[in-house]
């Protein structure tokens, strides 16, 4: 099925022109699981005409989380110190700050989203039992 968002609605959120590292491949499979999740919770799967801007939106930043999630792994993947004379020279925090830019994405994503999902049912916490003495002790 077709998604609601396009590659370029996804460029166009991460502010992304660079083909080299983020390509077309890495952003129709984050539009792809971002699509999956959604049609899994949304509420009303059918809609005449074009999907509400809400969805479109929200589609396009999931994408973008997952994308730069993507790049923030390549990114720690590809990050190496090096020792010269004794110091040690970092590279740039790039990880962390992909990785929080994901996670604030992905959160604004669901916001976005929350008026057309389902209700997620909430399980109740477990119970805490008595102590049971192991030893015999009591």
């Amino acid at each position: 099925m077709a998604t609601y968002a396009t590659e370029e609605d996804v460029r166009l959120w991460l502010q992304a022109t660079d083909n080299v590292q983020v390509t077309s491949d890495l952003i129709t499979a984050a539009l792809n699981a971002a699509h999956g999740l959604i049609l899994d919770r949304l509420a009303d799967a059918a809609f005449a005409g074009d999907p509400p801007i809400p969805l479109v939106l929200g589609e396009a930043t999931l994408a973008g989380a997952f994308a730069l999630r993507a790049l923030a792994r390549k990114q720690a993947l590809d990050q190496m110190d090096f020792t010269i004379g004794g110091q040690r020279i970092k590279n740039t925090d790039r990880f962390h700050y992909l990785m929080q830019a994901a996670n604030e994405a992905e959160e604004a994503a669901w916001a976005t989203l929350a008026p057309l999902l389902r209700a997620v049912k909430h399980v109740a916490p477990l119970g805490v039992t008595d102590s049971v003495p192991v030893l015999g002790q009591e």
